[in-house]
């Protein structure tokens, strides 16, 4: 816990370290789509795995907003499509995160299995962090197994990127 709390006062408050995080994790799932796309990727795991992510992404965000979301978890959308998904993604977490409720609100949903749960809002965005880097994890084994180097997408190398931008 006090290794946490040390991240958490990098980035001054968690409102910031949440900023941060999903624009890093939107770039990552775009860096993983560009390269699923420029190579011509039809692995049925990979594709699997990255719609998953986004489909995972719709529940939680319609969650927040008090609806349903109904998807087969691993419905499978065409790779063309997912980078305006994400973005559509990116943009809801964004204004959540500038107008939405405090980090701490308590999200009331039904789970899948019809019982009702709460989490905060914040626990809910560390949810989609948490389960997409599982899931590039996953992809990144998988193009390696195809004989292909996977492309980076740690944090560090990111931060790189941003700081050369700037």
């Amino acid at each position: 816990i006090n290794g946490a709390k040390e991240v958490f006062k990098m980035h001054n408050t968690l409102k910031d370290f949440f900023t941060k995080t999903l624009k890093y994790n939107f770039w990552a799932f775009e860096v993983m789509s560009d390269f699923v796309l420029e190579y011509k990727i039809q692995d049925d795991y990979i594709l699997k795995q990255l719609s998953h992510t986004l489909n995972a992404n719709k529940v939680w965000l319609s969650r927040i907003q008090g609806e349903t979301f109904k998807i087969d978890p691993f419905f499978v959308h065409p790779p063309i499509t997912w980078l305006p998904m994400m973005q559509s993604d990116e943009a809801k977490c964004s204004q959540l995160l500038e107008f939405g409720p405090d980090l701490e609100t308590q999200i009331q949903y039904t789970t899948r299995d019809g019982k009702p749960h709460e989490l905060s809002l914040g626990e809910i965005f560390f949810i989609l962090i948490n389960h997409a880097t599982h899931h590039r994890g996953q992809v990144a084994a998988r193009i390696r197994q195809m004989g292909l180097e996977p492309p980076i997408t740690d944090y560090p190398h990111y931060c790189g990127l941003m700081t050369t931008k700037a």
